[in-house]
């Protein structure tokens, strides 16, 4: 059974911070999610939390909505 496909995303303008995999603005030195000052550019695929009260939230321990890339390298 397959949940779906992972899509390489290449968005110009974000980067993805490397402690939580939360996605930003190239512009931003902190992560606003957790602090961390450490990004990369180099990731794949999008995982859009509308509400930290899903399973997959909870799941993967996400607490703030927004954006966070599934795989970063």
């Amino acid at each position: 059974m397959s949940l779906g496909r992972v899509f390489h995303v290449r968005r110009k303008g974000v980067k993805v911070c490397r402690k939580c995999k939360a996605i930003v603005d190239k512009k931003v030195n902190k992560c606003p999610v957790c602090g961390s000052e450490t990004f990369t550019t180099r990731w794949e695929g999008v995982l859009i939390i509308i509400s930290t009260d899903s399973y997959i939230a909870k799941y993967l321990g996400i607490n703030m909505e927004g954006d966070y890339a599934v795989k970063i390298f």
